[in-house]
């Protein structure tokens, strides 16, 4: 409720003047990545170990994901979509035994791990004047998402495979604020509103933009990826990723 009544008091400043425009960005993230993927077979305990596998003991310790968005705005408001592809693969040995999905894989086995952890948005923002500053602006609004999982595990013998697709809500906030007509700082944040079953996805960019002409503009920053998601069987799936903090670098185009 917090979050509602902050999002509700900031919605009746100013709105920004007229402007229509296209945009596209893309961007390349790489960090550390923690967490774990608990993955039981037909909802039952004693079918998967708890909080298992790790991304560590499967190799996975840092995934470089790309990002991409396109962005209308039209007036105040600004639509936009976006997708970010999240995978990586990996061969390791198994320091510990490894119940998965009521498949048993045994310490020193040789196991070639294959993930995905993709995801997208459709969403809108309305685009508001601070009043403190002409140079600082921000935006309101919300997005669904869309989680695409699939985990892949095997030692040769035995073989894990689970894959499935979980949406999600978000509402978010974003600022700017512009030192010059070259330079600017820009941050971005999006909070999911929790339900039943749903993916939660925590997304928070902080990013500076120089433009090199009317169209280009660089960007670098680091970012932050929260994402979790149990479902409400007896012995849940459930996926945790952290990805915090990653490096991030992109290019925006924008045409008026």
């Amino acid at each position: 409720m917090k979050k509602l009544a902050l999002f509700a008091i900031l919605w009746v400043s100013p709105a920004v003047g007229e402007l229509r425009q296209f945009d596209f960005s893309g961007v390349v993230l790489t960090g550390d990545t923690e967490g774990f993927m608990q993955t039981p077979a037909g909802g039952l305990p004693n079918r998967s170990d708890i909080a298992r596998p790790t991304f560590q003991e499967l190799g996975i310790e840092k995934i470089t994901s790309y990002s991409f968005k396109l962005g209308l705005r039209r007036d105040k408001n600004r639509y936009f979509v976006g997708a970010s592809a999240i995978r990586d693969k990996k061969n390791t040995r198994l320091e510990q035994d490894l119940l998965s999905q009521w498949q048993q894989f045994r310490a020193g086995d040789e196991t070639v791990a294959d993930i995905q952890l993709d995801w997208y948005r459709v969403g809108y923002l309305r685009h508001f004047q601070s009043g403190i500053s002409d140079q600082l602006s921000y935006a309101l609004g919300a997005d669904a998402t869309l989680f695409s999982f699939h985990y892949q595990l095997t030692n040769g013998v035995q073989m894990v495979d689970r894959e499935y697709n979980k949406g999600g809500y978000r509402i978010g906030a974003t600022a700017r604020y512009e030192f010059g007509h070259d330079l600017s700082l820009n941050f971005s944040a999006f909070l999911p509103l929790q339900g039943s079953s749903t993916a939660d996805i925590t997304s928070i960019d902080v990013v500076g933009e120089y433009r090199f002409n009317e169209l280009l503009s660089g960007t670098l920053g680091f970012a932050i990826l929260e994402i979790d998601y149990k479902d409400a069987q007896t012995f849940p799936n459930h996926i945790v990723v952290e990805m915090e903090p990653q490096i991030r670098a992109g290019f925006v185009l924008t045409t008026r």
